[in-house]
């Protein structure tokens, strides 16, 4: 999520294509200016929440695992939202095609944010982490409807404009989650971290049913079953991607670890998942089926290496936005805005690169 152009979700890019080459030669009416610029900023705020929600919990995570006296478990508050945003994002896109783009925008809006009310509310660690994996799944709803959206309801000639504006809010939302986690949780409590999606989120879907338009000043590809969404491919990616995580997990938290089965297990399985994701991906896009890793893209040398590169700096990224302020606050003894605040420097370094590698279309 850190580049449009480098997704770690591929496919949410091959669903916007596809849309756009069933409806390239049917141009829609264009919307007043008003109420387009009212519309783009409804999807921009969802887009912004979700994205901000992948990080703003790092500052909050020693509060959080502070008042549940679960200090060694507490990653999976950041973890649980992130493995379902990453698992759902897919499906999500696919399941616009389905039911409609308003439909689908308003079921991840009522997700995210009725489940982000939940988390605020939560009494156990568990449960939290529970409320965190459902807002993932309207998060990734939220992203990957705004990018399919967005150029969509905009004329040809101003989609690079478009893609400039996604970018900055990609940017902005990292850069800022870490430091607004911060400054809500020093100044008041962590739960607030999850309460502030609420009231701005008021403001995002007022703006949405205000301006959504009409049936024909929409581009509409065409409908698809249900039996084209990729179901097998969405539980073996949430699984492998689970387990995976889950095995380090457990292998850093238990000492000696590394060739018990608690380390073995899930890691062998998670990986078993993941060659099983692939056979099944293959063999689904040869029947009819919305693959989540369409093998076509993966066949491009230039766009599967951007897929691993930002991949592997993803992680090295996430790493750091998480351990860092718990290392602050726990060895150093920083506030939480403190701890906030000592990554801007590298959240500020992402968000430029935006700049440098370009990001004029979506």
């Amino acid at each position: 999520m850190e580049d449009t152009k480098a997704s770690p979700l591929p496919a949410v890019e091959e669903a916007s294509a596809h849309d756009a080459e069933d409806t390239t030669n049917n141009e829609p009416p264009t919307l007043p200016t008003w109420r387009l610029t009212l519309l783009i900023i409804s999807l921009c705020i969802g887009l912004f929440l979700s994205l901000l929600d992948t990080s703003i919990v790092a500052t909050a995570l020693y509060s959080i695992s502070i008042d549940f006296n679960a200090t060694r478990s507490s990653t999976w508050v950041a973890l649980s939202y992130t493995l379902t945003y990453l698992g759902f994002a897919v499906p999500f896109a696919n399941l616009s095609d389905i039911i409609g783009r308003k439909h689908a925008w308003l079921l991840a809006f009522i997700l995210f944010f009725a489940f982000s009310l939940a988390c605020g509310f939560a009494k156990t660690l568990a449960q939290l982490v529970g409320f965190r994996a459902v807002q993932g799944v309207g998060g990734s709803g939220l992203y990957s409807l705004t990018m399919i959206l967005l150029p969509e309801i905009v004329e040809e000639r101003k989609k690079k404009w478009i893609g400039a504006v996604a970018g900055l809010v990609v940017a902005v939302a990292g850069v800022m989650g870490p430091v607004v986690g911060g400054v809500v949780t020093r100044y008041t409590t962590w739960r607030w971290v999850f309460w502030i999606n609420g009231p701005i989120g008021v403001v995002a879907a007022v703006l949405f049913l205000l301006t959504w338009p009409g049936e024909d000043m929409m581009k509409h590809p065409p409908r698809r079953s249900w039996k084209r969404l990729d179901f097998l491919g969405s539980f073996l990616l949430i699984a492998a991607s689970v387990l995976v995580v889950f095995a380090f997990q457990q292998a850093g938290l238990t000492p000696n670890s590394w060739t018990k089965a608690i380390f073995l297990a899930p890691l062998l399985i998670g990986l078993l998942c993941w060659s099983l994701l692939f056979i099944w991906e293959f063999f689904a896009s040869t029947h009819s089926i919305s693959t989540i890793l369409p093998p076509r893209l993966l066949k491009r040398r230039i766009y599967t290496s951007a897929v691993i590169v930002t991949t592997l700096t993803g992680f090295v990224n996430f790493i750091a936005i998480y351990s860092l302020p718990l290392h602050f606050q726990i060895v150093n003894g920083t506030s939480s805005l403190t701890a906030g605040v000592a990554l801007l420097p590298m959240l500020a370094a992402i968000g430029f690169k935006f700049d440098i590698g370009g990001g004029d279309e979506l």
